[in-house]
Parts: C-alpha cells; sequence; structure tokens
C-alpha cells in the first residue's frame, strides 16, 4: 500500500502485460495506484473502471459527508480523468449517473452493471428452524441490523440503533441484534452485539429476523437490502443512494 506503488513501470514489467487486453481499476482511491499514468495507460489498453461510490466527483458537492473529498482534490482528479479513454460501470444507476451528469467524464461512457446476490444462498428459510439453529429466542420479535461497530460505524447509523434499543429497553418483546462488531457483547436484555458473520450464516440471520433495520447514511447500493429481501426480511432504511 505505499504511496503510488502501482505505476506505469510497475504494470508494464509484469511478464504478462503484453497479453493483457483489458485493464480493471477498482477502488484505485486507497492511494496506492498512480491516477498520473492513466492519460498513457489507456492509450495502449482498455480501461475499465467501476464505479462504487461517489469518490471520483467527490469534492465538487455541497452536501459532503467527507471532509477528506476536497475541492482541490477533485480538481486533480478531473485533470487526469478526462484526459483519460476509461469505460465506467457504476453497479447502480445512482452511482453511474453521478459520473454522467459530471465534467470529470469528459468524452466517455458510463453504463451500469447491477451487484448481484446468490440466491440460492440468500434466500427465504423457515423462520423457527433459523432461529434454533442460530440459538435466538422464538417468541421475541428480532430487529436485525449491521450497523457494526468500526471506523464508519457512525455512516451505518450504529448510533440510531442504540438509540432506539434505549428507547425500548423496557419491552420484553423485542431484541434488538447487531453484526459485524469487533466483539461480542450482551449489552442488555434486549440489545446483542454480535461479531463477523459468515454469507451463509447470514442468511439465516435474515430469515430469523422480523425487519432488518439499516439506517446508513453513504451507500451506493445496499447490497444487504437486496439479500435481506430475498429471505423473506422486510427492511427499514433511509432514501440514500
Amino acid at each position: 500500500m505505499t504511496p503510488g506503488c502501482i505505476n506505469l513501470r510497475y504494470i508494464q514489467s509484469l511478464p504478462y502485460y503484453a497479453d493483457i487486453d483489458v485493464i480493471h481499476l477498482h477502488s484505485i482511491q486507497g492511494g496506492y495506484f498512480d491516477w498520473s499514468i492513466l492519460p498513457e495507460l489507456s492509450k495502449t489498453k482498455k480501461v475499465i473502471m467501476t464505479v462504487h461510490d461517489d469518490w471520483l466527483v467527490s469534492g465538487n458537492d455541497t452536501n459532503n459527508l467527507f471532509p477528506y473529498k476536497t475541492r482541490k482534490s477533485y480538481l486533480k482528479r478531473k485533470e487526469i480523468f478526462t484526459r483519460s479513454n476509461i469505460e465506467y460501470v457504476g453497479v447502480s444507476n445512482w452511482a453511474t449517473n453521478k459520473i454522467k451528469n459530471d465534467a470529470i467524464i469528459g468524452n466517455n461512457t458510463a453504463r451500469t452493471i447491477y451487484n448481484g446476490i446468490n440466491t440460492s444462498v440468500f434466500c427465504k428459510k423457515d423462520k423457527e428452524k433459523s432461529r434454533e439453529k442460530l440459538g435466538l429466542p422464538k417468541g421475541k420479535k428480532i430487529i436485525l441490523s449491521i450497523a457494526g461497530s468500526g471506523n464508519k460505524s457512525n455512516l451505518k447509523g450504529l448510533n440510531f440503533v442504540q438509540d432506539i434499543a434505549k428507547k425500548y429497553k423496557s419491552d420484553k418483546e423485542l431484541l434488538f441484534i447487531t453484526v459485524g462488531n469487533h466483539t461480542e457483547n450482551k449489552v442488555s436484555d434486549n440489545f446483542w452485539e454480535l461479531g463477523w458473520i459468515p454469507s451463509d450464516m447470514m442468511a439465516d440471520y435474515f430469515s430469523a429476523a422480523d425487519v432488518f433495520l439499516y439506517p446508513t447514511l453513504a451507500d451506493s447500493f445496499g447490497l444487504v437490502v437486496a439479500e435481506s429481501l430475498a429471505c423473506g426480511c422486510p427492511v427499514l432504511t433511509f432514501n440514500i443512494g
């Protein structure tokens, strides 16, 4: 992850570089990729960039949740990307339209290929059997959330889930469960924090829950919404992305 370590010299030194037809750019905002090589790189190879959020155009808007996405950094990106030949692929129309409606696209095109889910894994299962498998109480209404702890917990709405759980702490019929936490802890009788859950088991949690609470403040494509619905669990969320 050394800044700029993936540069033109490095890419062209790869033994299979001459046989490459397509270069796929994915999450290059990490700093490891030298953006300045894109104009030259895209002259000789077909370059496709998948767009998962608004990073590319961020800094060019007034409603900015990320302070590090500045106008200055946007102008730097714009100078490079408008001179490059790139085909953009958004994971949702929201993401695609962010690019289409911005000058950063230059003469390039943008289209949508939706994120998909494996419906042989995420499918409706028997609620009672799922609860028994996971050791969850059968006589309660279970509200599930993935707003776990971490450096993005506020963006994923963990504070909203915590506030609601406290508000209804006297209601013995409710159980709030958050997954994706750093540690596992039964905070109270009605609020459990669980750690990372593998995808096949996550399908059981969706099937076991009565509601999936997803109070995210920043998402371009809420894949978990599709997963929850595929398991027959209704979703409560904000109109974001």
